[in-house]
């Protein structure tokens, strides 16, 4: 009988932490070698669709909406000859929706071993990137999972992400 009540609160325990996970946007930080990457901002799941994080990113993009047939309505940055694609959709199937490709390229450094991405401008670049954005000086987004930063000012455009919560 005792066995049968561990596997039982082990079965909630387990269930529970699922659920609080699930509670939060979803970061996924996919590195393809030492130059390319690919970050994909969602929600953790439809079940909890209230999570902001994506459509906080939709938001701050400065840039005209698009209307997409498939994905509804979408904004664009395409930076620095494709360096850097940051597409956001406000009503995808699956919610708001933020996918980032990072190429190769100089603002670039990845680090496979560590799952991390880095995308750094600073100067006349950073002042060209923060027009992209609705930001007045300075601006610094983090994701509710702690696996994406963003900081945007006139001098700096720095977005950071990794496999693991920062």
């Amino acid at each position: 009988m005792k066995t049968h009540h561990r596997n039982f609160v082990a079965t909630i325990f387990l269930f529970t932490l699922f659920l609080q996970s699930t509670a939060f946007a979803y970061t996924r930080v996919e590195i393809f070698g030492p130059t390319r990457a690919m970050i994909v901002v969602s929600e953790a799941s439809q079940a909890q669709p209230n999570d902001p994080d994506a459509l906080a990113l939709f938001n701050l993009m400065n840039v005209p909406v698009q209307q997409n047939p498939m994905a509804g309505p979408g904004k664009a940055i395409i930076f620095n000859n494709q360096e850097l694609n940051f597409t956001c959709g406000a009503k995808t199937s699956m919610g708001p929706m933020c996918n980032i490709i990072i190429n190769p390229g100089p603002h670039v450094k990845i680090d496979f071993m560590k799952g991390q991405v880095q995308f750094l401008i600073r100067g006349p670049l950073a002042a060209e990137m923060i027009k992209l954005w609705n930001v007045t000086s300075v601006e610094h987004f983090m994701a509710s999972d702690r696996r994406m930063s963003l900081d945007i000012s006139s001098e700096e455009f720095n977005l950071f992400a990794s496999t693991q919560p920062q």
